[in-house]
């Protein structure tokens, strides 16, 4: 099967990009094959009768084989069963990264449930919003949060299951289920959460086929080439990013080592000791490679690759990095959000454009259209990027209109983010349509700020936008318009959506106004106090 652009006029030899076309694919399988079989039935081959490659909790020391994983998993889908959930239940699986997370997300997939990734840094409110947009029927927590789990469960009446700690207890004595649920490759596998290109955190419906195509990449010589026998994992696993990281180091079977959040002493530590070959993390934290004095400390030599993803990785930054560990012979990036199941577009095996992402992966495509005619942009010029291929979601779950003004007739999905096109069909990402703020490589909606600082009934109006940030990339700023008669100040706000938010939605400055920049309609012009915080920075 060759992945050639329907539209070429004119034949091209396999594995390059005519110029400046109006769709970009890539021209080369490789003799990939396109996937089959349900996510948790790959899953379990891989892991089953597989007692050499382990799992390592590297902050707890706790150690699983495969084999242990795949057995804990039958079990778990026997006791979760078995406790009431039925087949297209969605479960709110709400935990940082843990040896028997992937139990309880392939456990419950092998039921037929749908697990509903959440951020396990939500608060009450947050967590509360989504599990009510989600339709979440059952919650399994986890103990660091296991308060939050508790008063939503209470509020909603939806049950806790059990926390992810101690789920071979949970399911201890259950006989392992005999039988998968046989899910076709067009059914959800798993919901994870996205704020698309605006608003409130929206379900994305991933598929069995969605997920099974970014595990096929593994196969693909000029996107890993070489992985290493040891992965070593700090990107949270209910992240598109991280889960696509867990599902394809399962898939090469090898050791995993994993951090449920960042500690930079153990992170350094579990390099220098287990030796991975490729690093894949996000910006900030190659920020820390490239500039924290205790990096000096450890032999990072075993690194020979970075691979980012979240978040635009800078050329600087690149440069910096690669300056300093003279081991590495990369730094590649890739491009894709929530809704194309992480990655579409990548730095393959010897591009050395830095500050570009590269060109599409197997079976994806992109095109760069005016974002008011959906006309392509042609000659190099700017336009919105729209994804499309095998990795689009099936759509926002019970919202119709978010799916209307993000999916296209012929199966694209709208980024939000504008990128011009080189001659050799690379892509560069240069602005954003769209108006969220990328916090470390998290998505955080403006809206989302402005509904909960609105609520404070000190403060009359409000705007939020990001702001330039060395370390998180960006970070909040919130422009506010105190009620009349209101004695409030930059730290009663900020307290306020500390109260109220998770980390990387905290505001890093708060700025008073007589009134918000808006059109007649009432829509905030961002855009006005974005150039306003620019001509600061001058």
């Amino acid at each position: 099967m060759a992945f050639v652009s329907k539209i070429l006029r004119q034949k091209v030899p396999l594995g390059r990009l005519l110029s400046y076309q109006s769709l970009y694919e890539c021209t080369e399988n490789h003799g990939l094959v396109p996937p089959s079989g349900s996510t948790h039935q790959s899953i379990i081959e891989k892991l089953s009768g597989n007692s050499t490659n382990t799992v390592e909790n590297m902050m707890t020391g706790k150690v699983l084989s495969f084999s242990q994983i795949a057995d804990d998993t039958l079990k778990a889908a026997a006791k979760i069963k078995a406790c009431g959930v039925k087949p297209g239940d969605h479960v709110m699986l709400f935990s940082p990264n843990n040896e028997n997370y992937i139990a309880a997300l392939i456990g419950l997939m092998s039921i037929g449930a749908i697990p509903c990734l959440a951020n396990p840094a939500y608060t009450e409110y947050e967590l509360g919003e989504i599990c009510k947009a989600s339709d979440a029927k059952f919650l399994i927590g986890s103990k660091a949060n296991g308060h939050v789990a508790k008063k939503i469960s209470e509020d909603q009446n939806v049950p806790v299951l059990c926390n992810v700690d101690d789920l071979p207890e949970f399911s201890s004595g259950c006989a392992p289920i005999s039988e998968l649920y046989p899910a076709d490759l067009d059914d959800v596998a798993v919901i994870g959460y996205s704020s698309g290109t605006t608003g409130l955190p929206k379900g994305v419906q991933l598929t069995h086929g969605n997920l099974a195509y970014q595990r096929t990449m593994v196969g693909y010589e000029k996107v890993f080439p070489s992985l290493g026998a040891t992965q070593a994992l700090i990107m949270p696993w209910y992240h598109a990013f991280g889960f696509t990281q867990l599902s394809l180091s399962i898939e090469i079977s090898s050791d995993i080592k994993f951090l449920s959040h960042f500690d930079p002493a153990i992170f350094l530590n579990t390099i220098q000791t287990h030796r991975p070959a490729v690093l894949a993390v996000v910006p900030p934290i190659l920020l820390f490679l490239a500039k924290h004095p205790a990096v000096a400390q450890f032999d990072l030599t075993s690194v020979k690759e970075c691979i980012s993803g979240a978040a635009p990785l800078t050329r600087d930054l690149i440069n910096e990095l690669m300056t300093k560990h003279p081991n590495l012979t990369g730094c590649r990036q890739g491009y894709g959000m929530t809704e194309t199941t992480a990655g579409a577009v990548f730095q393959m095996t010897g591009c050395t454009k830095h500050g570009s992402v590269g060109t599409p992966l197997p079976f994806c495509k992109f095109k760069v259209v005016d974002p008011k005619t959906d006309e392509a942009v042609l000659d190099g010029g700017s336009g919105e990027i729209l994804l499309g291929g095998p990795c689009v979601m099936k759509g926002y779950y019970k919202n119709d209109k978010a799916n209307s003004e993000t999916l296209t007739s012929d199966g694209f999905v709208r980024t939000g983010d504008v990128g011009t096109v080189d001659k050799e069909g690379v892509l560069y990402i240069t602005d954003r349509l769209k108006e969220l703020i990328k916090v470390k490589g998290y998505q955080v909606a403006p809206a989302e700020l402005e509904g909960v600082l609105t609520s404070h009934p000190g403060i009359a109006d409000a705007a939020v936008i990001g702001i330039p940030d060395e370390r998180a990339g960006e970070v909040p700023k919130a422009f506010v318009t105190p009620s009349p008669g209101a004695n409030i100040t930059e730290e009663d706000v900020k307290n306020f959506i500390a109260s109220r938010l998770s980390v990387e939605k905290q505001l890093g400055s708060v700025e008073f106004m007589e009134a918000i920049p808006k059109l007649p309609s009432g829509k905030i012009l961002r855009k006005d106090l974005r150039k306003l915080e620019e001509s600061r920075r001058k």
